[in-house]
């Protein structure tokens, strides 16, 4: 896998205990916009550098190809990047 390090929006489920599960990410690219399902295999809680994140492992279809990426969820900043795909 690539490390990429991009922002991006993501659509989450959250569940009553307050988890979150990513559903779809979007990524803006060279003026273009690409927007891709996710479908979770495993997650974990990280420390790093004082900070925490959330990692999700993940499938998802990118130009008819399943993919594997991994995106993460930095609970301080309250934003998401696609970490490597």
């Amino acid at each position: 896998m690539n490390v990429l390090n991009k922002p991006i929006d993501v659509i989450t489920w959250t569940k009553e205990n307050g988890s979150m599960i990513p559903f779809k990410f979007r990524i803006t690219e060279n003026d273009e916009t690409y927007s891709c399902k996710l479908k979770v295999q495993s997650t974990e809680e990280m420390k790093q550098c004082g900070k925490i994140f959330y990692r999700y492992v993940c499938e998802t279809e990118i130009n008819y190809r399943i993919k594997m990426c991994e995106i993460r969820y930095n609970k301080n900043a309250m934003s998401w990047t696609l970490f490597k795909i």
